[in-house]
């Protein structure tokens, strides 16, 4: 009997799946899942805090004598305010987080401050704001056409109400937004193809946005099947999370897609690489 070993070949991983793999590595070590969560929570207290302040002036506003008129006015003003300071100063920090997770791939000893690094000084803080501008117009076809489809769901289903009963029209709902939720994976790919950007663009200080821009369609060209995968994955292990009402996996999940995602864009921008 031949008991020769089979010849063992390596596995060669996609570039998304050793980016991932390198994250959950990351994100295992002391201390990096602390500061993960701790900033997330800190960024989203702050993405919160302008609707809540905002909601609550509002509420004491009503035990006074204004008229409604003059309330909804200030309700619009009170939500619009709120709104701009969350462009202004609340999103800069989110791409600080970015930025934190780059360094943390870097080596670098960080710390959690370093989310407010945009805040620091007008010129960080300019080019923040013209790195998010940027990404709503690369971003607003496909977030478009995925809040078209959920709005065709919605128009449906008051259509479908005032014909048919009320239940009966909920159940063609859920089937219109089961099919809309699956074709969204139709419309992943329109993100893929400028998914290395706001990486490029937060990790490398110096170079112009429109530099960080071409580097990011070349790559995500060249590696457009990668870069569609892990979008796809990363919904589907979010869409689980959220239909599991899995707590902790979604927070798992989403600090894993961060740190994924910013490995992937330096493997696949090595000239871009987020220092």
């Amino acid at each position: 009997m031949n008991a020769a070993p089979y010849p063992i070949c390596p596995v060669r991983l996609s570039p998304a799946a050793r980016a991932e793999k390198e994250a959950a590595a990351l994100l295992g070590r002391p201390g990096v899942w602390s500061m993960m969560l701790g900033t997330f929570l800190l960024c989203a207290l702050l993405l919160l805090t302008p609707f809540i302040t905002a909601d609550c002036f509002y509420t004491f506003l009503t035990l006074s004598a204004l008229d409604d008129a003059a309330l909804h006015g200030i309700y619009v003003a009170l939500n619009l305010l709120a709104a701009a300071l969350t462009v202004l100063v609340v999103l800069p920090v989110w791409l600080g987080r970015l930025r934190l997770c780059g360094a943390l791939f870097a080596g670098e000893d960080v710390h959690p401050r370093e989310v407010f690094y945009y805040l620091t000084n007008p010129r960080r803080w300019g080019r923040a704001l013209a790195v998010l501008l940027l990404l709503v117009a690369l971003l607003a076809v496909p977030m478009g056409l995925t809040a078209g489809l959920f709005a065709l769901c919605r128009l449906a289903y008051d259509a479908l109400a005032a014909e048919i009963y009320e239940m009966a029209a909920a159940f063609i709902y859920m089937i219109l937004v089961l099919f809309a939720t699956g074709a969204i994976f139709a419309v992943l790919p329109l993100f893929a193809v400028c998914l290395p950007f706001a990486a490029v663009a937060v990790g490398n200080e110096d170079m112009r946005l429109s530099a960080a821009l071409g580097i990011s369609f070349r790559a995500a060209k060249r590696n457009f099947g990668a870069c569609t995968g892990f979008l796809c994955k990363s919904f589907l292990r979010l869409l689980l999370g959220i239909l599991t009402v899995g707590v902790l996996q979604i927070l798992w999940n989403t600090h894993l897609f961060l740190l994924s995602y910013t490995r992937l864009s330096m493997a696949l921008c090595p000239k871009g690489e987020p220092q």
